[in-house]
């Protein structure tokens, strides 16, 4: 009879424990930052943009793979660049083919190119040499001379 009672009581305070009222539970609240995906250039597009007279253009190699590129995306959306620059996505296979042959090693590259009568084209590479560029050309007063 004392080994059905001891099993009883037992079971009372074991299934009814809970944890003492002076401890706070701390709520952990989880941010998921969703990176938006540039608006990417078809090939029709880049041939257009570079036929076309209106210079400089600005070509943008990235993937959203890379975290640098996907935070200058970020900076250029927060500086209201992203409609100023032609984003093309590395890893589509005409981008592949189409670079196959350049000395392209860094994610992001920023190519420029100039027209007039010397036309040119400028490279840059790295997250910090692309935000200055662009923070340079988009941010400098109308008289400044640019690119």
């Amino acid at each position: 009879m004392i080994k059905w009672i001891t099993i009883v009581f037992l079971s009372i305070f074991m299934g009814c424990s809970s944890a003492p009222a002076t401890k706070k539970e701390k709520k952990v609240e989880i941010t998921v930052v969703k990176h938006r995906v540039p608006p990417w250039i078809t090939i029709s597009q880049l041939e257009s943009a570079l036929r076309d007279d209106k210079k400089p253009d600005y070509i943008l190699l990235t993937t959203m793979k890379c975290n640098s590129c996907r935070y200058l995306h970020a900076i250029m959306e927060q500086m209201g660049w992203t409609n100023k620059v032609l984003f093309v996505n590395m890893e589509e296979p005409w981008v592949k083919k189409l670079t196959e042959g350049t000395n392209i090693r860094i994610l992001p590259t920023l190519v420029v190119t100039l027209g007039g009568r010397k036309s040119r084209t400028v490279a840059f590479s790295g997250l910090e040499s692309i935000a200055t560029a662009l923070f340079e050309q988009f941010n400098t007063k109308i008289g400044n001379k640019r690119l």
